[in-house]
């Protein structure tokens, strides 16, 4: 029987010791799974910080550029604008051409009608 009280106690001990140790891993892992939750939101902060500059970036990128769309498109239409004026003049001056070209030609056709006289 007192054999067998030694053999409990021994279990016993053995039992006492895997216990103290299977805590302190506990205690160790815990410790380690907050120090990576504290890591992964800071992490995250960080990307989530990044990744608003690079937003704001690119929106502000598309707010330039759109104001250069806005600039090249007026430019475009004042050209435009000019082009039809100057297509106008064009059409005047040949107009006048014709004109002239006529009156030249009945001038003519008088000058050889009166030389012919």
């Amino acid at each position: 029987m007192e054999a067998n009280a030694k053999g409990l106690k021994q279990i016993l001990y053995v039992l006492t010791l895997s216990k103290a140790d299977l805590e302190a891993r506990v205690q160790s892992l815990t410790e380690e799974l907050l120090c990576l939750k504290t890591n992964h939101e800071e992490e995250i902060n960080s990307l989530q910080c990044q990744l608003g500059d690079r937003i704001n970036m690119e929106v502000t990128a598309a707010f330039s550029i759109q104001g250069l769309i806005y600039n090249l498109e007026a430019q475009v239409a004042d050209i435009r604008g000019a082009l039809e004026r100057k297509n106008q003049e064009c059409q005047v001056l040949l107009d006048i051409k014709s004109r002239l070209e006529y009156e030249i030609t009945t001038y003519h056709s008088l000058l050889e009608s009166l030389d012919g006289r």
